[in-house]
């Protein structure tokens, strides 16, 4: 990590047990230590790539990029792919590197077509298409952007016309273009629905006007049982939790520094040890659990942002040699990926449209607005009481 001094303990994150093996699913092995490949022809001077016990922790952007890219006699380490494309997008947009992986790429395949090695050749655009393949499936969103498409398609266009009678590689292009645009599609449709079902923050003036539909105003004419409307909630949060992807969390943790307002739930000052140790003991017991509903971890969302936002801050991205602090990157990847493992679990219950649909079209009110209520509902009992809601009657009167 960084030179900066090592933070008090009130203020460092606990660590888990979870090993950092699997990215998508039971095919990635992950059982070597990450980035352990042994790769041909490193580069030299600025751009060597540094080990601290058999693990990467730092190198150039360009070394870390050609790290990334398979050779006839090596292939990167799943969990170093994941990692180095979450986290490269803080360095470079994901069609400027896929531009650059590319290149590399074609570099290699010139020089074996130079040397007539079609054995070689075959093997090596297959090691190529499975890197890209790796790319979209982990993060399918990067191609949203025309460009990025635009230079997937150069890339494996390449590869099938120098490469014309591997009907398996065509295969394989071919099944991967599918599940891109599948995916794609799937989440534009999503937006689409979160969309419809937002309801805006209600306004002041109309709960000061008319109250609330009796059907709107008391969850128990709904659901009377805490433990049926707990279920309920899952789905929903679950279903929300799920629609979270790596680069999305990314992206918050690079654009967080010209985010000043969002720093009152960043302030790293605060431990939440019990919310932390009972996180901890649920994640255990998720992965030994033998019920579906033992494996359902939600954690608190800010929380989680606030964690990867002070592993950020205190670690700086650049060594003072002007590597990229890839200690760091692992990290932070480390977590990312074991909240998208609880992003994965199924919900056991069975869902009731009648209060599924109560939670997600019942209004939303302001803050203000609940303190309205709740003036409404137990009235002002002082003096300070009564002054603030007098002044917030004529204020919202006011302004509607």
């Amino acid at each position: 990590m960084s030179d900066r001094p090592i933070p008090s303990s009130q203020e460092t994150m606990p660590q888990t047990s979870v090993v950092f093996s699997s990215i998508l699913g039971p095919s990635c092995s992950g059982q070597g230590q990450p980035g352990m490949g042994e790769r041909g022809g490193g580069a030299g001077g600025s751009g060597d790539l540094i080990f601290q016990d058999g693990r990467l922790i730092s190198g150039s952007l360009e070394a870390l990029m050609e790290h990334l890219v398979p050779t006839v006699d090596y292939y990167p380490d799943r969990t170093y792919i994941f990692t180095f494309l979450l986290s490269s997008r803080v360095f470079i947009p994901p069609h400027d590197l896929l531009a650059r992986v590319g290149q590399l790429c074609m570099e290699q395949r010139q020089q074996l077509e130079a040397g007539s090695e079609k054995a070689k050749l075959k093997s090596f655009s297959a090691k190529i298409v499975q890197l890209l393949k790796e790319w979209t499936e982990a993060f399918p969103f990067d191609f949203q952007d025309e460009k990025a498409m635009a230079e997937l398609k150069a890339i494996t266009h390449r590869v099938t016309q120098c490469d014309e009678e591997n009907s398996t590689v065509k295969k394989a292009i071919s099944q991967m273009t599918q599940s891109l645009l599948l995916s794609l599609a799937a989440r534009s449709q999503l937006q689409e629905l979160r969309e419809k079902l937002r309801s805006p923050a209600m306004d002041k003036g109309p709960v000061l006007k008319a109250k609330p539909p009796a059907a709107q105003k008391d969850i128990l004419g709904v659901c009377c049982d805490p433990l049926v409307l707990a279920q309920q909630l899952t789905h929903i949060e679950l279903e929300r939790v799920s629609s979270i992807h790596p680069e999305d969390l990314m992206q918050i943790v690079s654009h967080m520094d010209s985010r000043d307002k969002h720093r009152h739930h960043m302030d790293p000052s605060s431990n939440f040890c019990n919310y932390r140790t009972a996180l901890q003991g649920a994640t255990q017991r998720s992965q030994t659990a033998n019920s579906s509903r033992e494996k359902i971890v939600i954690p608190v969302f800010n929380l989680f942002v606030k964690d990867i936002y002070f592993l950020h801050k205190i670690h700086t991205n650049h060594l003072p040699n002007g590597h990229i602090n890839f200690k760091k990157f692992w990290e932070i990847s480390r977590q990312i990926h074991e909240f998208m493992t609880w992003t994965q679990v199924e919900c056991p219950f069975e869902k009731d449209k009648k209060i599924q649909s109560y939670l997600l079209t019942a209004p939303i009110y302001s803050e203000e607005a609940l303190f309205i209520a709740s003036f409404e509902s137990e009235g002002p009992e002082n003096h300070m009481e009564k002054d603030s809601w007098k002044t917030l009657r004529t204020t919202l009167l006011n302004r509607a």
